[in-house]
């Protein structure tokens, strides 16, 4: 099994994380310095 490491949580990491999930059976790890997720619900 592959494991991806994605620097940063920003869209462009989020993104490349959902892209990889949806494509593959690796494991993802994603750093960044930030507590929360990115993006946040719209309503």
């Amino acid at each position: 099994m592959q494991h991806v490491v994605i620097i940063g949580n920003g869209i462009a990491g989020v993104t490349a994380a959902r892209h990889i999930r949806k494509y593959s059976d690796a494991s993802i790890t994603i750093i960044s310095n930030e507590t929360e997720y990115f993006f946040r619900e719209l309503h």
